[in-house]
Order: C-alpha cells, then structure tokens, then sequence
C-alpha cells in the first residue's frame, strides 16, 4: 500500500510540474494553392483565429510575435502557404491566443525552434543634433493608438519609442527598426504616410531601379524625419531572431 502512494505521489507531482500546453479545442490545417495575396486574413474574432493564405514566416511571426524579418528557417517558409482556422474554448485576445497556436504548429508541423542574437543590418532611430517634433504625452498608461484628425491626418497618442519601433519592424519583411534614441516616456506625433508614398513611387520607378531595401531606407527616413524629427540611418546591431529547426512542408491536416 505504501508504496503504491508514493507511486501516486510522484506521479501526481510530475503532472504538476508538467501541465498540458494550452490548446486550441478543434483545429484545421490545410495547404493553400492559391495565388499569393489572394484572399488573405489572418484575424481574431472571439474564440476564432483564421489564418488564410499565409505562409510559414508570417505564421510563425504571429505566434511568436515577432516582425517578420526575425523570422529564420528554410526557403520554403516564404513560399509554401497555408490555411488555419482554429477555435478555442471561450473568447480570447490575440495575445492570449499566441501559445496556442504555438502548440497547434508543434502538433501539425512538428514545429521545432530555438531564439539567437544575429549581428544584422538595421534601421536605427536616433535624434538629430537639432532635436525632435514629437510632443511629450500626458496619456501615461493605458493602450496607445491611432486617432484621425481632418486637418492633420493620422494622430498618434502615448506610444514609446520602442512601442512604435515594434509596430513598423512587423510591417517591414526585410530589415527591423530599432530604437536607439535613448528617449524614455510616452509621445504624440503626427503620422501621415500618405504625403511620403508618392515620393517613394517615384524613386522605384527611377533608374537605376533602387533595391527594396534602399526604398525601405528612404522612405522611413522621409516619414520619421517629417513627422517625428528624428533620424533613420542604416547600422549594424544584434537582433533576436526566432530560428526554425523543423517544420513540416506537409502538415499533418483535419
């Protein structure tokens, strides 16, 4: 007797120290032939997550939330891509919703990955000798967000610098933003990309034809200098990359 409940203990304490990965309650996997940027969603409603049309790099960057440039792995996670319909028990933030996809892609892709720091090129933000146009906020905490303004256009209200840093480093798929100002606090700055798209029209059009990421370049630089007063220059610094060791091509699907 006395040995089947320590038997029962130390299994009963394995499972403590064990507990199961959160998880979605149903899941469907499915390879996507369509065309690139077709019909593509990658949204959260409720307890629901839809990812269609989406690769690897994007897929793995929204569970990990990483930009997609920290992304790295065989070539094949820019090109194979995939749809994810996925449900969980009761209604949850896209936050909260990351660790499950997490173990859905270990259960289906047999997702494997470790993080390093790489030495890569960058856009680095920095303040110029002049100084800079954003404003100190008086928001101090709460979530920070756009608002529209008729006159003035895309007003942004009680983001850091590392927030903002953050936000563009998704949207770029080559070359990450970081902050390198050395400014603390929250701030409210004008952010109007319209007035700096047709410049960067032009310049692709021009020859010879720039590289993407020299549009990249000269693009956040007319933004962030016209709206922020601050400097965007190209450096080299160490980054946080998300490594993919193993991913199934084929996953395992409904």
């Amino acid at each position: 007797m006395r040995k089947f409940a320590v038997s029962a203990l130390l299994a009963a304490s394995a499972l403590a120290q064990n507990p199961a990965a959160p998880a979605f309650e149903v899941g469907s996997v499915k390879i996507n032939k369509q065309e690139p940027f077709v019909d593509r969603d990658l949204s959260v409603k409720g307890a629901t997550l839809t990812m269609r049309n989406l690769n690897m790099r994007v897929i793995a960057a929204w569970a990990y939330n990483l930009p997609w440039s920290q992304i790295a792995g065989p070539s094949w996670i820019d090109s194979d891509r995939f749809d994810i319909i996925a449900k969980a028990e009761k209604p949850l933030s896209e936050d909260e919703m990351r660790p499950l996809l997490q173990t859905l892609l270990a259960e289906r892709f047999h997702f494997a990955s470790h993080r390093e720091s790489r030495n890569v090129d960058v856009l680095a933000l920095t303040v110029p000798k002049g100084g800079h146009k954003m404003t100190p906020s008086k928001k101090t905490d709460g979530p920070s967000g756009p608002r529209q303004d008729p006159v003035r256009g895309t007003i942004i209200e009680g983001v850091t610098l590392a927030e903002l840093c953050e936000n563009m480093s998704h949207d770029a798929n080559s070359i990450p933003l970081v902050d390198m100002t050395g400014l603390t606090g929250r701030f409210d700055f004008t952010f109007n990309i319209q007035k700096y798209r047709d410049a960067m029209r032009a310049r692709a059009m021009s020859e010879p034809r720039p590289s993407e990421a020299e549009l990249l370049l000269s693009f956040m630089q007319d933004l962030i200098s016209g709206e922020l007063g601050l400097k965007v220059e190209s450096r080299r610094a160490p980054v946080e990359f998300l490594v993919i060791d193993r991913a199934d091509q084929k996953p395992t699907e409904n």
